[in-house]
């Protein structure tokens, strides 16, 4: 049995079309991006100021002290009104 290439100028024309999808250059990079929203950005540079950690480190002692010499007391409704806001969001 004898086999003819007839009519393969049909079929190169498909691979090469197959073949210029395939390629890289034709492909965009896609690059991933952040954003950060500006209360965030507020909440950081609040937090990585040095009064803050200051503030928050003499709030902590004298929490601690308190706490040991026994006068720490808590406020009841200001703790339930505080858990109110939580939870009912």
């Amino acid at each position: 049995m004898k086999i003819n290439h007839i009519n393969l100028n049909g079929v190169h024309a498909y691979r090469q079309q197959a073949q210029q999808t395939k390629s890289p250059a034709s492909v965009k990079a896609f690059k991933d991006t952040l954003e950060i929203s500006k209360a965030a950005q507020t909440a950081q540079q609040i937090q990585t100021t040095p009064t803050y950690e200051t503030a928050r480190a003499e709030k902590l002692a004298s929490l601690k002290e308190r706490v040991e010499n026994g006068t720490y007391e808590v406020d009841a409704k200001k703790v339930a009104t505080d858990m109110l806001k939580y939870y009912r969001l």
